[in-house]
């Protein structure tokens, strides 16, 4: 090993001496000239295409302005009347995207070259939060938007979220499935009957052990049913601006991720609603037996649709509510429809 290393030093002194001697007269005093190295030739890299419209998406805390760091966005746009996962959406390194998990609580993203995309409709969510959808306005792309999504936090008074377990098989319970969600006037309530087949999408019968259901709930009168009820509730209306009253969000799946959306009776639902609330219609606030519009909107198609069955206005609770009632057959986020602001005539 010692002999292989002189060696090399050796070689290694003979090259630089042959280097050392280019430079120098040899013994017919000509003088060779080294040959001239001339440096590489850098190319900067070009500058990329900037974007010409970008939208920043920023998720916070309703009340407290926080950011909202690990929310997640998904994207839908309307075609031919029916809202479906855009597929217009690109970040900023030009990747489509429908869906996004964030860690910073911001989303930059633009659409792609030609679309003729106009308005987004984006259902931010995260844990401790009730989710909410928002319809973006993208008409403008002559300036970049800044979009705020602020969500409700259901920990505070006045939101409440509970969530029961229950083992199942062959899609159904033994034992009736109940919770209850209260907080500051706000008081729900949701039953699935013993023996009630659970249902998927398609109207399969879930496969899962053991299911979970949660129920988001809250108050009108401190104003967190309208900050937790999706954009777009005007929509069903046809002549005016409707105003929630009451909200009941149920949200159901089973052990194996599949959400239930189904099923083979209607599950009761009850919502505590303020007794100022007032009825249109009647021009007086609700009495027991009254019949309720019903609306209810579903984040996996991000649409809202007016329900065909009334809520029914029960008996007083306490001195300041009513229970509301009603019957379903499947989940969405429920609100009631009592109130119409309309052109030229205003109910309060």
């Amino acid at each position: 090993m010692l002999t292989n290393k002189k060696s090399l030093l050796a070689l290694s002194v003979v090259s630089a001496l042959a280097l050392t001697a280019c430079g120098s007269d040899n013994d017919d005093n000509v003088v060779v000239t080294p040959p001239v190295v001339n440096p590489p030739v850098i190319v900067s890299p070009e500058d990329p295409t900037p974007l010409s419209f970008v939208v920043t998406a920023n998720v916070t805390d309703i009340d407290t302005t926080d950011v909202v760091a690990n929310a997640s966005l998904k994207f839908f746009e309307t075609v031919d009347g029916e809202n479906v996962p855009s597929t217009n959406v690109l970040d900023v390194n030009g990747n489509a995207v429908s869906t996004i998990d964030l860690t910073n609580g911001s989303f930059v993203f633009t659409l792609k070259e030609g679309s003729t995309v106009n308005s987004l409709i984006v259902i931010a969510s995260a844990t401790g939060y009730a989710s909410k959808s928002f319809t973006l306005d993208l008409t403008d792309k002559s300036a970049d938007l800044a979009s705020l999504l602020e969500l409700k936090s259901t920990t505070v008074e006045g939101v409440k979220e509970t969530v029961v377990e229950q083992a199942v098989s062959g899609g159904s319970s033994a034992e009736t499935i109940t919770a209850q969600a209260a907080s500051g006037g706000a008081d729900s309530t949701v039953a699935v009957e013993a023996g009630t087949v659970m249902r998927d999408a398609s109207g399969n019968a879930i496969t899962g052990s053991k299911v979970s259901l949660a129920l988001t709930t809250a108050s009108k009168e401190s104003g967190s049913a309208a900050q937790i009820t999706p954009q777009g509730l005007s929509g069903v209306e046809s002549n005016g601006v409707a105003i929630t009253a009451g909200v009941a969000n149920i949200e159901m799946k089973d052990d194996t991720g599949v959400k239930i959306k189904q099923f083979s009776s209607p599950i009761a639902v009850s919502v505590n609603v303020p007794a100022t609330t007032k009825i249109a219609s009647l021009g007086r606030t609700i009495q027991t037996g009254d019949q309720l519009d019903l609306s209810s909107y579903n984040e996996d198609t991000a649409k809202w649709s007016r329900e065909t069955s009334k809520a029914t206005v029960g008996e007083m609770v306490g001195t300041s509510s009513y229970k509301v009632n009603f019957t379903t057959n499947h989940l969405t986020f429920l609100p009631f429809l009592t109130q119409h602001l309309r052109v030229n005539r205003t109910w309060v």
